[in-house]
């Protein structure tokens, strides 16, 4: 298939698979905006010889990551996809770090861990196993929010320790490496090889949402002042 992904999730990245052939552009501005995607996937696509008419689909980072990265890029996909009839579909960010990090690891084989800075002394967290040459990470828990101190013995069992947050660093006191992952969306793209065209249907685009952790950062304006009021 012919794709075309887009993550923001916190240092922004895209990629493109077409003709049997992958190309993605990553170090980008963790501050671009929405003018700057278009940049970014106008000037991939011209790198990749490919044109939107030959696409099959399209793939964006649903999180969870960046509150204002995620909203960017799932409003620009969104309106990529609205305008063109092209199916889109949400791939977890996490997913796609592991899978990014897979591709350069083919060999290795165990459990590894994705994070992401929540603050308040907070991780994003979610585990997965590494299986082997060409095959995708398997996720063996739920993304959730956890207090560093907790977080240290979970990740201390992992064989590597994973993040796409250019910004992030563990404290020294937490003893852990972080591997820093910017090619996460060739990771989704990666992810999409185990799909077929039927999983990609214009029917999804209204449900499609981020994948908040925080339950605050979920809900609109309206819900936010209800939930104040009483």
């Amino acid at each position: 298939m012919n794709l075309l992904a887009v993550d923001t999730c916190s240092g922004p990245s895209a990629a493109l698979a077409f003709n049997g052939s992958t190309t993605s552009i990553s170090d980008l501005d963790p501050s671009i905006r929405a003018e700057g995607i278009s940049e970014v996937v106008t000037k991939l696509l011209s790198d990749g010889n490919a044109t939107w008419s030959k696409l099959n689909g399209l793939i964006v980072g649903s999180g969870p990551g960046s509150f204002t990265g995620l909203r960017l890029s799932l409003g620009f996909m969104k309106g990529v996809s609205s305008a063109l009839k092209l199916p889109l579909i949400g791939v977890a960010s996490f997913q796609g770090i592991a899978a990014a990090f897979a591709l350069g690891a083919p060999d290795l084989k165990g459990e590894l861990s994705v994070i992401a800075d929540a603050r308040r002394e907070e991780l994003f967290l979610q585990r997965f196993v590494l299986r082997g040459p060409k095959l995708i990470p398997i996720p063996i828990s739920e993304p959730e929010i956890i207090a560093k101190s907790l977080a240290i013995p979970i990740l201390a069992k992992s064989i590597v320790t994973l993040t796409c947050d250019p910004e992030f660093t563990v404290s020294h006191e937490m003893a852990v490496k972080v591997v820093l992952i910017k090619d996460v969306a060739r990771g989704l793209l990666e992810c999409a090889k185990t799909m077929t065209l039927s999983d990609f249907s214009l029917e999804h685009l209204s449900s499609l949402q981020p994948r908040y952790l925080r339950e605050v950062a979920a809900k609109t304006i309206a819900q936010r002042a209800v939930s104040k009021g009483g």
